[in-house]
């Protein structure tokens, strides 16, 4: 954290560390690296450069969730189990349940190049600038679908125990909600959506990812809902990097 002043005229104001400092270095103004002073025993950083660092990260779980008329079931292509490598849903279809799905997601291992896990790169770069996830349709679901898929964070923090009865209201935080529109995501394409800087920090602590179609109404039962679709999860635990979900992350410290 900056602890660099500059005196404005009336008071001394904090820079904060970023991109506002520059230097002279005998050719041209450049921003430095870093500014640091002598603390008796150390040369120790007064400010720091701005230096956002990217990071990708695959799931390391995929699950689905669904009403089945009683209780939420887990729920992978329509059959009812605990797999922590299944495909992912989101909408509703109008068969033996027509309730909506729930799909969760775990990023909880070292990213793509096995550098660093999300904690890790929080602590050297506090500040999530931005989240994007990669998901990609499988045949199946609405060819051409509308509406939206919404990333929230599921706060249960033990996944394999469900709560004893509906969805609605007990482990769904909207709070943010990032919705993204799914038109033109046809079966068989991949798309990337935006999440909340906020559930990338909920991941850190354990939590997972969700995205459903809506934000209530799980236990509802109806039609076909017109953003219903089939989404490559774990593939049953041999995913294919180019198709899995990932979460890519730009990290900084402001």
């Amino acid at each position: 954290m900056s602890k660099l002043k500059v005196w404005n005229g009336s008071s001394w104001v904090l820079i904060p560390d970023g991109q506002k400092v520059k230097i002279w270095n005998g050719t041209n103004w450049v921003i430095p690296e870093a500014v640091k002073f002598w603390n008796g025993t150390n040369w120790v950083a007064a400010w720091t450069k701005s230096q956002p660092i990217t990071l990708s990260f695959y799931a390391s779980l995929t699950t689905t969730l669904r009403y089945n008329g009683s209780s939420p079931v887990y729920d992978s292509a329509g059959t009812a189990s605990n797999n922590r490598n299944a495909d992912l849903f989101i909408g509703r279809y109008n068969g033996t349940y027509p309730y909506h799905y729930t799909s969760l997601m775990l990023f909880d291992g070292l990213d793509i190049n096995n550098q660093m896990s999300i904690a890790d790169a929080l602590l050297i770069k506090p500040v999530v600038k931005s989240a994007l996830i990669r998901l990609r349709r499988l045949p199946g679901g609405a060819n051409n679908p509308s509406g939206y898929i919404r990333f929230g964070t599921w706060t249960q923090p033990n996944l394999t125990t469900l709560p004893a009865t509906n969805l609605d209201g007990r482990w769904h935080d909207w709070d943010p909600a990032t919705p993204n529109n799914v038109a033109g995501w046809t079966v068989n394409t991949t798309k990337t959506f935006s999440a909340n800087p906020q559930n990338v920090l909920d991941l850190a602590n354990g939590l997972a990812l969700m995205c459903s179609e809506v934000m209530s109404g799980y236990a509802t039962s109806g039609a076909t809902s017109p953003a219903y679709s089939n989404i490559y999860g774990r593939n049953n635990g041999s995913p294919d990097p180019a198709l899995t979900p990932m979460l890519t992350v730009t990290f900084d410290v402001v």
